[in-house]
């Protein structure tokens, strides 16, 4: 019973690896260079919590227009 959960739980983290991947390729493009993206993952370790909450902010905005628009 333990093992199931184990695997469960590998099965969502794999899922939402894929999701956030494709959320990646979708705003940034198919052919980012990795090096790239790993280094404006690098910055934005960096930045301010309020940096990221407006980071979020625009986010859910971006998102709430698509929605409108289908």
């Amino acid at each position: 019973m333990v093992n199931e959960r184990k695997k469960l739980t590998r099965k969502e983290k794999t899922h939402r690896k894929i999701v956030l991947g494709g959320e990646v390729a979708k705003y940034m493009g198919l052919d980012i260079d990795q090096d790239m993206l790993v280094g404006f993952l690098m910055t934005y370790a960096t930045t301010s919590e309020e940096q990221r909450n407006r980071f979020t902010s625009n986010g859910v905005r971006t998102k709430q227009k698509e929605l409108l628009r289908k």
